[in-house]
């Protein structure tokens, strides 16, 4: 069960304070691991939209499994765990020419190489996207179109790692580029199954397990499998 000591501590009054989040906002997690702070975003505020996009298929797979079972609570045990503005997405953010229809992009960039965090920054001042926060500071430096509003000290639970959280605000637009207002293709689908409801995301989650599951299994494979058991 993902609960509010599964994830970095972030007040909500703080990010309340300086980005303005609630219920008209529309929340990205850039490489969402097993989807905690989507989770606790969609909890608390209640977003239109709490999406995470995650490279590694491992724990795209563990938020889609930790989501299903919360969708679960919530149709069937008459649960009032709000998730169902969640949706995680298994690809690579490096992928989308940018980031609407977001209003609040969060990254947990810790170890982000500069050459990905200059692609993000393309792909961040291209979009509509208001509000930024990191564990970089100074990412103006490296291209993206923000100012540094707050930062904060926090604490990993579980881990026990320690970091400082920074709040950026977008400054005025490029006049030479145009913002695309459509959402991304990369966030289409997100979209369209949050859109359909409750029924239709636990539908679409429980169908991108069950592929998981039922994909050929290498020989190679089963051989690492038994050298573990082993």
């Amino acid at each position: 069960m993902l609960n509010d000591n599964s994830h970095s501590h972030l007040p909500p009054y703080i990010i309340v304070t300086h980005t303005g989040l609630s219920e008209e906002s529309s929340f990205l997690d850039i490489g969402s691991g097993t989807g905690k702070p989507n989770v606790h975003i969609a909890q608390k505020f209640g977003v239109k939209h709490s999406v995470g996009i995650e490279i590694e298929k491992i724990r795209y797979l563990l938020s889609q499994n930790n989501h299903k079972v919360l969708l679960q609570q919530t149709l069937e045990e008459g649960t009032s765990i709000n998730v169902r503005n969640c949706f995680f997405l298994h690809g690579d953010i490096l992928q989308a020419t940018h980031l609407n229809p977001f209003s609040h992009i969060y990254m947990f960039d810790v170890g982000f190489p500069t050459e990905t965090l200059h692609e993000l920054a393309i792909i961040f001042n291209n979009s509509i996207s208001q509000y930024l926060i990191s564990y970089n500071s100074g990412l103006d430096s490296v291209g993206f179109n923000v100012e540094l509003i707050h930062s904060l000290p926090t604490f990993m639970h579980g881990s026990g790692e320690r970091h400082t959280c920074y709040f950026y605000k977008r400054t005025v637009l490029d006049s030479n580029i145009e913002v695309d207002t459509e959402p991304d293709t990369v966030f289409k689908e997100a979209l369209r199954v949050i859109n359909s409801g409750e029924n239709e995301t636990l539908r679409f989650v429980t169908n991108k397990i069950q592929e998981w599951h039922d994909r050929p299994k290498t020989r190679s494979g089963r051989g690492k499998e038994m050298r573990h058991r082993e």
